[in-house]
């Protein structure tokens, strides 16, 4: 899903071959997880601070193929860039 990280940098194109290759791939993508972010990426936010580019991501993982996942806290706009930052904001 780079091509939501920066738009001048990825085209469509390449998000419509990647999913040409998982319907290839895969016997039914309606079976494969999506997501944006994880424990283990940096969060979508620190790549990019774009609201458009954010929303166009969760639209797209919400409506294509698969299981969407949100990783808890992309929906309040956490940025950190690994699994400790801004998990639990009240704590030092």
């Amino acid at each position: 899903m780079d091509v939501f990280r920066d738009q001048n940098s990825q085209s469509m194109e390449k998000l419509a071959q990647q999913v040409k290759v998982n319907n290839e791939s895969f016997n039914d993508t309606t079976l494969c997880d999506i997501f944006l972010d994880n424990h283990d990426l940096p969060r979508f936010l620190n790549q990019t601070k774009n609201e458009v580019l954010i929303r166009n991501a969760l639209i797209y993982l919400m409506f294509s193929d698969g299981i969407p996942i949100l990783y808890y806290g992309t929906e309040q706009g956490f940025i950190g860039n690994n699994s400790n930052q801004t998990l639990h904001l009240g704590e030092p």
